[in-house]
């Protein structure tokens, strides 16, 4: 599972808070979670490891992977108003993405389990 939120206000998401809601009891068992965030100075970074994992521990994940956090500064907008990360931040992004895959794909235990998704049917 990916978590991206934006940092406010030194918290994580309104929205990623809902959802978080909606997680039953334990509804994140045997998953691996990738907290993913962006935010407007370098004092944000530390609400990932003291704020957003310990609400997805505390709902049963398996594996927390180290965060990636990526500073206002590191993105540009082009000229179709798209944000772009820099280089060094998409190649950040793209290892702890592959470290998941990796874990998924060679965890006996966590293979094939279901993608939650909330107001959806779990599917595999």
């Amino acid at each position: 599972m990916v978590l991206a939120t934006p940092l406010y206000q030194a918290s994580f998401s309104g929205a990623i808070k809902l959802l978080l809601d909606l997680v039953p009891e334990r509804g994140l068992k045997d998953k691996v979670v990738l907290p993913l965030a962006n935010g407007g100075s370098d004092s944000h970074l530390l609400i990932l490891d003291y704020a957003l994992k310990p609400v997805i521990s505390a709902l049963g994940a398996s594996n927390v992977l180290g965060s990636v956090y990526v500073n206002s500064r590191h993105l540009t907008l082009d000229a179709e108003k798209r944000y772009l990360i820099n280089e060094e931040e998409r190649e950040r992004i793209d290892r702890a993405v592959d470290e998941l895959k990796e874990l998924i794909d060679t965890s006996q235990g966590l293979a094939g389990t279901s993608v939650f998704s909330p107001g959806y049917t779990a599917f595999a």
